[in-house]
């Protein structure tokens, strides 16, 4: 049986404004956009919202949804990790603790 770690998110990838690359410092110009949840899921009591950008996953930078898969499939269940996301203007950081897919 395979096991891997869910966050309960649906994302889409999003090319960034010049803008806001360069006022977060960010050093890629893509990142994936929150456009669905699972109202129950991990994501959703670690703070994300819809419309929130994710930019990283502990530090290491998603310009993808299957960057975000990949990096869930070789994460532990139950293993807090930290998504870094845009907020209108703002750049936050939140814990989020990962639940068996089922």
């Amino acid at each position: 049986r395979v096991q891997r770690s869910y966050l309960g998110i649906v994302g889409s990838s999003r090319l960034l404004d010049r803008r806001i690359v360069r006022f977060h410092k960010l050093s890629k110009d893509q990142a994936v956009e929150i456009v669905s949840m699972d109202p129950a899921g991990p994501a959703r009591r670690g703070g994300v919202q819809i419309n929130d950008i994710v930019v990283a996953i502990n530090g290491r930078d998603v310009t993808s949804v299957d960057e975000i898969y990949h990096f869930l499939s070789e994460w532990p269940i139950g293993k807090k990790l930290t998504l870094s996301v845009i907020r209108g203007k703002s750049r936050i950081e939140l814990e989020v603790v990962p639940v068996e897919a089922k």
